[in-house]
């Protein structure tokens, strides 16, 4: 059977159903939500009756029912879709002490930003708030995620200078006064007070020259 329609030729008494834009799925915003956040915006959706946005309940025990989920992924996903721009909080609901007796509390609704509000003010075109928000730039995060790296030259002088030191010697350069005649001057120092390390190459080398030197002399 098929639906009645009105004068303009609209249909009515249909099924209800979500409506949800395919640009607004291609959105920066929306491609950044998680999963839970996205099936509570559809939950949320669903409760838009054409007049009420800024009006539409939905409290966070009532999330938490619909999505068979705990308290912390609906508190997280609610905070996320606030922070995208997709809903804004309109009344905080409240529990007090006339709800014991009446048994009637007050729930926590919001306004669709993709949608013109109804409450508490009429407007002709909707705010878009989701649109405004892009992702934390990549290369930025790169730049702070990266660390100093010591210097090629650096860290041979730092490997010289240890095994200079390891070797026990300690070698200085001069002009003029005593001592060899090329203006090296080498004194053996240990390190260790248990067994001293012996002599490197270099140092070896250097006490066969001084040896011969002192022969020809």
């Amino acid at each position: 059977m098929a639906n009645k329609q009105d004068k303009k030729g609209r249909s009515r008494g249909g099924p209800a159903f979500v409506q949800l834009f395919h640009w607004v799925r291609q959105t920066d915003a929306w491609r950044s939500l998680s999963p839970w956040t996205r099936l509570l915006y559809i939950e949320i959706r669903a409760r838009y009756a054409g007049s009420n946005n800024g009006d539409i309940p939905m409290s966070y025990r009532e999330a938490a029912e619909i999505l068979g989920c705990s308290n912390g992924p609906v508190i997280a996903a609610f905070r996320e879709l606030q922070d995208r721009g997709f809903i804004v909080l309109v009344h905080k609901g409240s529990f007090n002490w006339k709800v014991r007796f009446h048994g009637v509390g007050r729930a926590t609704t919001w306004r669709l930003t993709e949608l013109p509000a109804d409450y508490p003010e009429r407007s002709l075109t909707p705010s878009y708030e989701f649109k405004a928000w892009k992702p934390a730039s990549k290369n930025k995060t790169r730049r702070e995620n990266l660390t100093p790296k010591a210097s090629e030259s650096h860290a041979i002088n730092s490997g010289m200078a240890s095994e200079s030191h390891a070797n026990g010697v300690k070698i200085s350069r001069h002009f003029g006064g005593d001592g060899l005649g090329d203006g090296v001057k080498i004194s053996c120092t240990s390190i260790s007070t248990i067994s001293p390390q012996p002599l490197g190459d270099i140092s070896r080398a250097l006490l066969n020259s001084r040896i011969v030197k002192s022969g020809a002399r």
